[in-house]
């Protein structure tokens, strides 16, 4: 069975005052002070206030909306934000990550596409974690020590906070 997931990752008290913005969001915590939104399409929608049809400002990404996109650089002028999406099946994976922070994109569309290897600095996702804060040793760690792979589907998350 594989995985998808696509969500925002920021520290818990940002996550939150996220969270309480929107009736559909919900708040997971992870590890080293973390947490994250899982972000389904109903949330997806909510944030887009009712636009089934959003732009998306990043073909790097399968779901980050402008709307989603506006909201993340407005709410990292509290602290860093990153938005993150995985998928593996079989022996297929890929990730793609950015991050947010002051206002301002500081971490670009970054992508590990299916089939490719990372750098010493670990993947995209890993290299998000870093711009959060987390301590992330990209010869230990992977995303799995961050408990991002605890669900199969980004729906799952729904439920678990």
């Amino acid at each position: 069975m594989g995985y998808d997931l696509q969500a925002v990752i920021a520290g818990r008290a940002l996550i939150g005052e996220l969270a309480g913005r929107f009736k559909l969001a919900v708040q997971v915590p992870l590890v080293q002070g973390l947490a994250l939104i899982p972000a389904t399409s109903e949330w997806l929608e909510e944030v887009g206030r009712g636009e089934v049809a959003q732009s998306r400002p990043f073909v790097e990404f399968e779901t980050l909306t402008s709307s989603l996109a506006e909201t993340l650089a407005a709410a990292s002028a509290r602290g860093p934000v990153a938005y993150v999406e995985y998928f593996e099946f079989g022996n297929d994976s890929g990730e793609v990550a950015a991050g947010w922070a002051g206002g301002r994109l500081i971490l670009p569309p970054t992508e590990l596409p299916p089939g490719a290897v990372h750098g010493p600095e670990g993947g995209p996702i890993l290299i998000a974690l870093k711009v959060l804060g987390a301590e992330v040793d990209p010869h230990r760690d992977s995303i799995d020590s961050f408990g991002l792979t605890q669900f199969h589907k980004t729906s799952e998350w729904i439920g678990k906070s």
